[in-house]
């Protein structure tokens, strides 16, 4: 029965004497096996107990919705070389700490999926307890760029930004090549991506080929300036998406100039994908609002030019385009023109690899549940090391290994 208790709560390296319950609760008296120590001062071995300290007890876990214990007495040696005297270690518990390290892994597992008042409530902690433990775990972003990424010939990295609070905009940069998260800046600053990008190892910065992003100028000259061996990539879905928004904002004008109801989706909705009612639709509001049809068709133009074969057929389309644009009389067209020829370079770079930022959207679809489930966050630090917590396989967490066996 004791070794089954001892198996069944991770309690190798310990002496299980009892198990008892007290009202609601479980205790469970251990003790260290061998009578000696190793002094943390001169690394000798020591068997001179200088004398017992007062019975502790340390909250171990939960089980069944019971609060597990354990009860056990520390002894102080005294060493024999150095002369000096020392209490003994605990695996699993670290010095002065009233839970042990496998409470923290289960509030952890949690916190991956709850927010942080059920995973107090489940784990009976605070939030200033869990949180500062939290900070303790999780680092600031240190990456390990050895192993992987020294065997590896080419690196391709995404960059967008996403809303940590209202406006308040972090920054997130994704490895695309191997599909994982490096880091949540704080921020979208300048300095702050330029900080980032001299901390990754000469070696491994040569490597990186790409950087996929939106259409932020200062990602361009960040590149040009930390990664000039790199090429920026604008992403695909972002091309796209800025042509939709740009239709559904004359659409918008034409139905307040007119007060007449527009429909919206039939003018985002893929030309392919339209039914024989909506083409015949979309063709009497061509009659009605004539802009509408410029809007349109580059839109189409510009999906049509992500599906050429190569970079040569898609700088044909994307220049005929450009050139249809110039004689329009509509404003916003000529300044939609005006911003294609100026990421021109960038657009195109998408055939070299067929490189989009798919997998960073993807990584800000999961810190949206993660912000949906933890009600909002209001400290920068912990919303970075939560969404970090997500991301990182809870085995490579630095708690003590005695419990990860």
């Amino acid at each position: 029965m004791k070794d089954f208790i001892r198996k069944f709560f991770k309690l190798e390296g310990y002496l299980v004497y009892r198990c008892w319950f007290e009202g609601p609760d479980v205790v469970i008296h251990v003790g260290r096996p061998k009578k000696e120590a190793w002094c943390p001062h001169c690394k000798s071995l020591t068997k001179r107990v200088h004398q017992m300290m007062k019975t502790q007890r340390v909250f171990h876990c939960i089980f069944l919705g019971r609060r597990v214990f354990l009860q056990m007495t520390k002894r102080r040696f005294r060493c024999r070389a150095c002369n000096r005297v020392f209490t003994e270690s605990m695996p699993g518990i670290r010095k002065w700490a009233r839970r042990s390290d496998l409470l923290w892994l289960m509030a952890f597992e949690l916190l991956r999926h709850l927010s942080f008042r059920t995973c107090c409530d489940i784990t009976q902690t605070s939030y200033s307890s869990l949180s500062r433990e939290l900070v303790r775990v999780i680092k600031s972003p240190e990456i390990d760029w050895q192993g992987v990424y020294e065997q590896q010939d080419q690196i391709v990295l995404g960059i967008d930004e996403h809303s940590f609070r209202g406006q308040r905009m972090v920054t997130t940069i994704t490895d695309i090549t191997n599909h994982k998260l490096l880091a949540v800046l704080k921020d979208y600053r300048k300095d702050t991506i330029k900080q980032f990008f001299r901390s990754i190892p000469p070696e491994i910065k040569g490597k990186i080929i790409e950087v996929c992003g939106d259409m932020k100028w200062m990602y361009v000259k960040l590149i040009d300036k930390e990664l000039p061996q790199a090429k920026m990539v604008l992403d695909k879905f972002h091309v796209i998406k800025d042509a939709n928004v740009k239709i559904d904002e004359a659409r918008r004008i034409e139905q307040e100039a007119t007060k007449k109801e527009i429909k919206r989706r039939i003018f985002l909705k893929n030309k392919e994908d339209l039914r024989d009612k909506e083409k015949e639709q979309l063709d009497e509001y061509f009659k009605k609002y004539p802009s509408l049809k410029e809007f349109y068709w580059v839109k189409e133009k510009l999906r049509e030019m992500y599906r050429a074969e190569d970079r040569k057929q898609g700088a044909e389309i994307l220049d005929v385009v450009i050139a249809a644009m110039r004689v329009s009389d509509d404003g916003a067209i000529l300044c939609w023109r005006n911003m294609l020829r100026r990421w021109k370079d960038q657009i195109l770079n998408y055939f070299d690899n067929r490189t989009t930022n798919a997998f960073t959207e993807g990584v800000h679809t999961k810190i949206k549940k993660i912000k949906r489930v933890s009600y909002g966050f209001r400290n920068v630090d912990i919303y970075v090391r939560k969404v970090a917590l997500s991301f990182i396989p809870i085995a490579l967490l630095p708690l003590s290994s005695h419990f990860l066996l």
